[in-house]
């Protein structure tokens, strides 16, 4: 099985590269944020033998809007191993409690208006918690410059701050 993780507008490219022969499934794992689908996705999502996406809402979005390939839920990767996630939020745990965000680095996904709710709720570094942002479309220095701006302009010197994984 080959996966391919593509935003499904340059689907259409990436499955070009794809077209030399290979002896298994190829699945689109995506995602799309509003319906329908324009046409030329469409078309992309069904050069593939399987759609794999995030959300049951986007399931049926892709299918009314036209893909025939199967189209199955798949949830974002995301291994609770790797960040311990209590059941309860308790500040007197030793465990942080984890927030999760995902999207492409850009103004309209606001990431850095979520980033200055959470240091407002969390201005202290000690703070029993962590934001895990998941992201891509920019350089990585960009966005770590991104984020020490945002914390300068919400009042919080270079160590304040709950803590954010990038």
């Amino acid at each position: 099985v080959r996966i391919v993780s593509q935003n499904p507008a340059f689907s259409s490219e990436t499955a070009a590269k794809l077209s030399e022969p290979f002896p298994g499934p190829q699945v689109q794992l995506t995602v799309w944020e509003t319906e329908p689908l324009p046409a030329h996705c469409v078309m992309a999502c069904n050069s593939f033998d399987e759609g794999w996406v995030p959300t049951d809402w986007n399931r049926r979005a892709f299918v009314a809007s036209g893909v025939q390939a199967p189209v199955r839920v798949m949830q974002h990767p995301f291994d609770p191993n790797d960040y311990p996630l209590p059941k309860d939020y308790d500040e007197d745990q030793d465990v942080k409690y984890t927030f999760y965000w995902i999207g492409a680095w850009q103004e309209r996904k606001n990431a850095l208006g979520m980033i200055r709710a959470y240091w407002h709720a969390f201005p202290s570094a000690d703070a029993p918690v962590r934001l895990v942002l998941k992201t891509f479309g920019v350089a990585r220095l960009g966005i770590v410059a991104d984020i020490a701006a945002t914390r300068r302009a919400c009042g919080l010197g270079d160590s304040d701050g709950a803590e954010i994984v990038l």
